[in-house]
């Protein structure tokens, strides 16, 4: 990804409901919810992405890890 690339999340099937929270690679937590727009701080790391089901929606899934973050 890059410096001020939004990147977004969704989660299926249809109708689906989850709590998704973003982390960068030393763990520390981004954001809260759908989308998320890289940062300059993210530069040189990697991003992932959680995923956990709410309401009649169960488990939970992680994103596969990005490349590093790069400079637009």
């Amino acid at each position: 990804p890059d410096v001020v690339q939004t990147l977004v999340a969704s989660v299926s099937p249809a109708g689906a409901t989850a709590t998704i929270t973003w982390y960068r690679d030393d763990d520390k937590i981004l954001t809260y919810g759908a989308a998320y727009t890289v940062q300059a701080d993210d530069i040189g790391h990697t991003m992932y992405v959680w995923a956990e089901g709410t309401g009649s929606t169960t488990g939970s899934a992680t994103s596969r890890i990005t490349s590093e973050v790069k400079a637009n």
